[in-house]
């Protein structure tokens, strides 16, 4: 059980200015393992906070997962407890194209405040290859804390997240605002499922830079009022005075289901790339959105409209079903770069692969990854969406029961 804010290492209260206080931080941080099988449980005011030079080793198994969720029995209710929060060394970006955190001037070492309430505290350096442990097979529920406007928990927080850390398997249900957020920070992931949310699923800015492959996202099937928030399946944020060029993402194999949450005044759409963003999305759809699949916008950076910093898309292998149809007509328009980009009523099967014929691409797709230095390499796939509807199912043993509906 998680009786308030539990922290792991002092690396967010530790103020670092020279490469040996990093190094400082590394030889004294502390790993908390998680065994497979076990069910952590946290009280309404408790979260799980690693800092910079600490780590979690969470990793379950596909038959033994590991899961984060609140005190009570059930798995259902956003905002009756924290989440888990992971920090690190990895770096971020200024808003208003202020460049890395630690300067322009050849400085190595930095101290972000990061958001989401006071204990947060400190993260960012320049070590893009920060290990901060290991989340796989892993299931968080029920999380999610609002500390003020525009400063909250998700889910899954991540601050400057180097990618030594291994992001796999992961299921986030019921967060009263986002699923995964990335603050920076340079971790890969794979193979997500993303349920019940109310704010945006997959959100990245700050400069991340990284890649993302298979995701599940379905909105809520029992909530129709977002209250505050705006129920996208991604956004990618680099907005007017905040934008922050470095942010550069490519994604690939997405399936993004809205609900009524995202219907009716106000409704948002499926994905949002916002600001000068630089985003690659592939083999991937779209459907149940009362408004577009796709908004797009540049960045006004003075809020007066005398400069605009343009975001970099590319589309390809994309299908769309929403009412709105494919773009939105109030965003900028259309991708940089599309690629066989259709509007079709989506089929899904009972595994969640899509089954239309448009959806068979013949011959596997060479994706390109963001060069963060890990290495990162695409699988090669077929066929567009999260489940390949000839082989076989990833999510079916591990995720919480009768979530994806």
């Amino acid at each position: 059980q998680l009786n308030g804010v539990v922290r792991v290492g002092e690396g967010n209260t530790t103020t670092v200015e020279t490469d040996d206080d990093v190094q400082a931080l590394m030889s004294a941080g502390a790993t908390l393992t998680v065994r497979p099988g076990v069910q952590v449980k946290g009280f309404p005011d408790s979260a799980l906070l690693v800092t910079r030079g600490s780590m979690l080793m969470a990793e379950g198994t596909a038959t033994n997962p590991i899961t984060f969720s609140s005190i009570d029995e059930d798995f259902n209710g956003p905002a009756e407890w924290g989440g888990v929060l992971l920090q690190g060394f990895a770096t971020q970006f200024g808003a208003g194209n202020t460049g890395p955190c630690y300067g322009t001037e050849g400085g190595t070492t930095c101290n972000v405040i990061g958001e989401g309430g006071d204990f947060v505290g400190l993260y960012g350096g320049n070590v893009d290859d920060d290990n901060s442990g290991t989340v796989r097979y892993v299931r968080i529920a029920e999380s999610g804390f609002v500390a003020g406007p525009d400063s909250e928990i998700q889910g899954l927080t991540l601050y400057g997240v180097g990618h030594g850390t291994q992001l796999e398997y992961i299921h986030i249900h019921d967060s009263t605002d986002d699923g995964v957020e990335w603050f920076g920070g340079t971790v890969n992931l794979r193979y997500a499922v993303f349920t019940g949310n109310d704010d945006d699923d997959i959100d990245f800015d700050e400069g991340y830079r990284g890649n993302i492959q298979f995701a599940i996202v379905q909105k809520s099937q029992v909530r129709s009022d977002p209250g505050n928030n705006d129920p996208r399946g991604i956004e990618a944020n680099s907005s007017d005075a905040d934008f922050v060029p470095e942010t550069e993402a490519v994604l690939s194999n997405i399936t993004i289901m809205g609900s009524a949450i995202n219907n009716g005044e106000g409704a948002q759409p499926g994905t949002r790339l916002r600001g000068a963003v630089n985003t690659q999305l592939w083999n991937s759809a779209v459907t149940m959105y009362d408004r577009a699949c796709v908004r797009i916008d540049d960045a006004d950076v003075n809020e007066d409209g005398s400069t605009i910093e343009p975001s970099t898309v590319a589309l390809a292998n994309f299908l769309a079903d929403c009412e709105g149809g494919l773009y939105d007509s109030s965003s900028r328009g259309p991708a940089d770069v599309e690629v066989n980009l259709q509007e079709v009523a989506l089929a899904l099967d009972e595994n969640f692969a899509i089954t239309n014929p448009e959806a068979q691409l013949g011959a596997p797709t060479d994706i390109v990854a963001v060069d963060n230095g890990s290495g990162f390499e695409f699988e090669q796939t077929d066929y567009i969406g999260a489940v390949d509807p000839n082989g076989s199912n990833w999510w079916i043993t591990w995720i919480l029961e009768d979530t994806l509906q």
